[in-house]
């Protein structure tokens, strides 16, 4: 997903605490054409770089 997309998801859903109505706002806020086969198929994006987002950092002691 574009990062623009997925920003303005998280600004979203960080004002709400109604896991129904996350849902809903993932549901409004992501494309249909995101979940067909030929948004996958893409050349595009089978050849753009990824970004890989960390979700835990480790820690020395």
């Amino acid at each position: 997903m574009p990062k623009q997309t997925i920003e303005t998801l998280v600004k979203e859903i960080k004002k709400e605490n109604n896991p129904l109505k996350i849902l809903f706002k993932f549901e409004q806020g992501i494309p249909q054409n995101f979940f067909s086969e030929g948004f996958v198929d893409n050349s595009y994006y089978n050849t753009a770089p990824r970004e890989v987002i960390l979700s835990e950092y480790l820690i020395s002691k």
